[in-house]
């Protein structure tokens, strides 16, 4: 997501990083390839009270505070999807706005570390302006903690192979 202060607009751009993937783990061809994490979000005042803000309307899922921070020309996919009226479909946010995973999403976000570029953006999740050209993020993910279990199936019963911190992984279908 990039968020501009100046103009206090912003404009969600849902990371594949989040995207739930129920089918998918990660094969064991490892890039070793790092990306750590950074947040220089906290030494910019006025960003880090925006995000402390932020915050709150996420935890209240609050709409109508929301709204004013969406662009109208925010865009939601690579399918053409933009403007506010498809953020509120996209999100299911029309009917019942508090049960809308567009809450759970954001929240999961904030919590991952965010950069300022200069002193009019923000990118969350810090994974956008960090993310290494050589791989494509729809073949590889990020891990985003510190000795994270790879195991050998998507299974927290299964058998563990190594443990992993903020490596780079190719995700494969288990289908495949």
């Amino acid at each position: 997501m990039r968020i501009n202060i100046k103009n206090s607009v912003l404009v969600f751009l849902i990371s594949v990083f989040f995207i739930p993937i129920q089918s998918s783990f990660a094969s064991d061809s490892f890039s070793m390839q790092t990306v750590m994490p950074r947040n220089t979000v906290e030494k910019n005042s006025s960003a880090k009270k925006f995000i402390k803000n932020l915050k709150k309307i996420v935890k209240k899922k609050d709409l109508n505070a929301l709204m004013p921070y969406i662009s109208p020309s925010i865009h939601l996919s690579f399918g053409g999807h933009s403007g506010t009226v498809d953020f509120l479909k996209f999100w299911s946010l029309l009917e019942h706005p508090k049960k809308s995973t567009l809450w759970k999403e954001l929240d999961k976000m904030l919590k991952v570390r965010g950069v300022m570029d200069g002193s009019k953006s923000i990118t969350y999740p810090y994974l956008f302006d960090d993310w290494p050209d050589n791989f494509d993020v729809f073949e590889y993910k990020a891990v985003i903690g510190s000795k994270v279990n790879f195991r050998k199936a998507p299974s927290a019963t299964a058998k563990v192979i190594r443990q992993i911190s903020y490596e780079v992984v190719r995700s494969v279908n288990e289908e495949s």
